[in-house]
């Protein structure tokens, strides 16, 4: 993390510097006063703040043979003092900066990795949803179908009061069949924020199964252990409207590239909820959540659980499934 603040103090010395024109480089140097001043930290005042166009040409020309640097294209017109030991010093600041950009990998392709690992064209799976509320804990299994990212099916297996409740996603679109009213509802707008079956995912978050390239550009912001594993820290914007949070902020297992920990976060800027996967499996080539929690910082209450016992991928799927005569079988 120590690096990332100095990659950050380095941007907002070029910032200083680079916005300046040449003779502001020199009210710089002179310490004038007035709209046009701009502060340079004093550490690169020696360096970077020649007089002259000439001397910032002669760089270009001073060296020839085997010990020429080339310098790249960007600080030529900015930073081209006269002197070699200044190039010297140009030349090795040049390369620490590459050097620490370099140390972190570009988000965007970590993020296409996590979606090849986990996104499959289909996918049935079991599971156990576990509700930790102030009160004591209620286990609730579910069995669901999905197809892609627009289409997917679940039916709530137990406990009896539960038994027979089915959700059907299809595009935007979600529908709940509760069987003790024998009635099918729509689920839209402001409604799917709404606690699902009193757990601390929302029928929003149930709906968000976009891959996330489609949905967030990411930037590489750190690296730290989670749980005694070393993981890339992603900072994920939205790029769409319609995202059910405005920012991410990611902890990425670094060897099986699978988020480990987020935080969601509103347009406020407010922590919404987390997540925190517990325990991972290996299923062929593919890395995926076997138990995990989530936790909605507004709701009291230790979070809910969630625990896949059973999964397959890229299965054949009756088209039937994906119906609204299948809420009602």
């Amino acid at each position: 993390m120590k690096k990332h603040i100095f990659l950050i103090y380095l941007e907002k010395v070029y910032k200083n510097f680079l916005l300046a024109k040449p003779f502001q480089r020199l009210s710089l140097l002179n310490h004038s006063e007035g709209p046009e001043k701009r502060e340079v930290p004093q550490p690169f005042r020696r360096y970077f703040l020649p007089a002259k166009p000439f001397q910032r040409l002669s760089l270009l020309n001073h060296s020839e043979g085997p010990e020429k640097q080339e310098v790249p294209q960007p600080f030529r017109r900015y930073f081209l003092p006269a002197k070699p030991f200044q190039q010297l010093v140009l030349l090795f600041l040049i390369f620490m900066t590459n050097f620490l950009f370099a140390e972190y990998p570009d988000g965007n392709i970590i993020l296409k990795q996590i979606d090849e690992n986990m996104y499959a064209k289909n996918m049935i799976s079991t599971s156990q949803m576990i509700v930790h509320g102030r009160r004591g804990s209620r286990t609730m299994e579910i069995k669901s179908w999905t197809e892609g990212e627009n289409r997917s099916f679940s039916e709530y297996l137990s406990p009896p009061r539960d038994a027979g409740t089915k959700m059907l996603k299809l595009d935007d679109k979600l529908w709940i069949y509760n069987p003790s009213a024998d009635r099918t509802i729509q689920i839209s707008g402001h409604m799917l924020r709404q606690s699902m079956m009193g757990s601390d995912i929302s029928y929003e978050d149930m709906m968000e199964e976009n891959e996330l390239t489609e949905v967030y550009s990411a930037v590489t912001i750190g690296d730290e252990n989670f749980n005694d594993i070393s993981c890339w820290i992603l900072e994920l914007t939205a790029i769409t409207d319609d995202a059910a949070y405005q920012t991410k902020k990611v902890w990425i297992d670094k060897e099986k590239l699978i988020p480990l920990k987020e935080e969601r976060y509103g347009k406020s800027g407010k922590l919404l909820k987390t997540t925190e996967i517990l325990e991972v499996m290996k299923i062929g080539k593919r890395w995926y959540p076997k138990r995990m929690i989530f936790k909605d910082v507004l709701k009291k209450g230790k979070g809910t659980e969630f625990i896949i016992d059973d999964i397959q991928f890229d299965v054949e799927i009756p088209e039937s499934r994906f119906s609204k005569a299948a809420l009602r079988k």
